[in-house]
């Protein structure tokens, strides 16, 4: 039996009774008759997922309860097969456990407080707590989601690579780093098809027994289940992280319907999907038309750069598959007007700048610094971010410069650390220079 608690809230008995039947290898919490019932459920059994009958007469107050107790709630219309589905996904993020163990856990020391929920004989006073309580939830949601959801507006990225090894998975993951250090919610997903790699970059296999925590192959779920719960994904370093599980079998085949459903349960402003070389595949190429800015990233390598360049007098078919890609998202630039640009990796001082924007026929919205090996790889046996490191972190600051302020509002383009640096008085400068001299 799964470890998931469920409570359902029900309009009729019926109802309850009926839904219950679908969810045996569940434990599922008592019929609930009133308020009073939820208040007890939520004091003493510590549910995970409550299902709500938005029919049911305690469907308002039901639902801010669970809210404020961290409860995930599913809102049941009328479908009893897609609800049960819904509650069923939440078994992936549980580990199983004994039935008999389900009811040895401690309850809680504190037993929080519902008397702002019961009807009591000074109506007045009741009515100023109720309004605190909205208010103290009104301004949390300032504080937490303003910048996420109010003020910085969605944005999908699709970061490609010409060429294996030119960087897409180091830009987009070093890129989400910068984004999450500017205090925006941001993703960085990896394509279900390709070979994991961030999932060992990370050592997330360690940091399960270090943090105690169970990660889940949310590509796997869907491919599995068709769906998972919204908002479920791994954070680590201010990012959440969709990475493929190297411990299982990969995928066999994915398409662009379960693409889409995967970008769905991500529940952040940003989300950077890093599809490496995949970009023909069929799911992908339907991505690309839903993305609101594709990058591709290059080496300024001339023998490399040099297959840009078209054979004349040969068809669209029988050209290179690079400038095949090319041209099909420049027809989407053009059609759909979704912008695409270069990232130039891997970038020198020897690099004939004039000649390769010549080749790429475009100028690159990013160029990266080369990074010497010795000291990326001791950042990647130190499952460390290039962005983290002191020597770097401005560096690359300036060089996503570009790319974050086409992604976000300008008060995020940078740091705070920085922006105060800028922002610092001009006598200030002036003091400093007299002193200095």
């Amino acid at each position: 039996m799964f470890s998931v608690r469920i409570v359902v809230i029900m309009k009729s008995r019926i109802s309850y009774e009926r839904f219950v039947t679908d969810l045996k290898e569940f434990t599922v919490h008592k019929h609930i008759n009133g308020l009073s019932d939820i208040q007890e459920c939520v004091s003493y059994w510590n549910p995970d997922v409550a299902v709500v009958d938005i029919h049911s007469p305690l469907y308002k107050e039901a639902k801010e309860l669970f809210f404020r107790f961290n409860v995930d709630v599913v809102e049941f219309t009328s479908d009893f097969q897609s609800a049960a589905e819904e509650v069923k996904s939440y078994s992936a993020f549980f580990d199983s456990e004994p039935e008999d163990a389900i009811h040895k856990k401690e309850e809680p020391k504190e037993i929080p407080d519902f008397s702002h929920y019961q009807v009591q004989e000074r109506q007045e006073r009741e009515k100023e707590v109720v309004v605190q309580v909205k208010k103290e939830i009104v301004e949390i949601e300032k504080e937490i989601e303003v910048i996420s959801y109010t003020n910085v507006p969605s944005k999908l990225i699709v970061m490609a690579s010409l060429w294996p090894g030119t960087g897409s998975s180091f830009v987009s993951s070093n890129l989400a780093r910068a984004i999450a250090a500017r205090g925006i919610q941001v993703s960085y997903v990896e394509n279900p098809l390709t070979s994991p790699y961030m999932f060992d970059f990370l050592n997330v296999s360690q940091l399960e027994e270090t943090e105690k925590f169970h990660y889940v192959d949310i590509s796997r779920v869907i491919d599995e289940r068709g769906f998972v719960p919204r908002g479920k994904a791994w954070s680590y370093r201010g990012v959440q992280w969709v990475l493929n599980d190297p411990r299982k079998p990969s995928i066999k085949s994915w398409d662009f319907e379960r693409m889409l459903r995967l970008i769905y349960s991500i529940n952040t402003p940003i989300i950077i999907v890093d599809i490496s070389t995949n970009w023909m595949d069929e799911e992908i190429k339907g991505l690309l038309h839903q993305a609101d800015m594709i990058y591709v990233n290059v080496e300024p390598d001339p023998i490399k750069i040099s297959c840009l360049t078209p054979f004349k007098g040969v068809s669209l078919k029988e050209q290179r598959k690079e400038e095949r890609f090319i041209r099909y998202i420049e027809e989407i630039e053009k059609t759909e007007g979704i912008p695409f640009n270069f990232i130039v990796t891997k970038s020198n001082s020897e690099v004939d700048r004039k000649e390769l924007i010549e080749y790429l026929d475009k100028t690159p919205a990013a160029e990266i610094e080369y990074i010497p090996y010795p000291e990326f790889m001791e950042c990647v046996w130190e499952s460390e971010f290039i962005y983290d490191t002191e020597k770097y972190q401005d560096k690359l600051d300036q060089s996503f410069l570009p790319i974050i302020k086409d992604i976000l509002p300008p008060k995020f383009h940078y740091r705070e650390e920085v922006s105060k640096k800028k922002r610092e008085p001009l006598w200030n400068v002036f003091r400093k220079k007299r002193k200095e001299q």
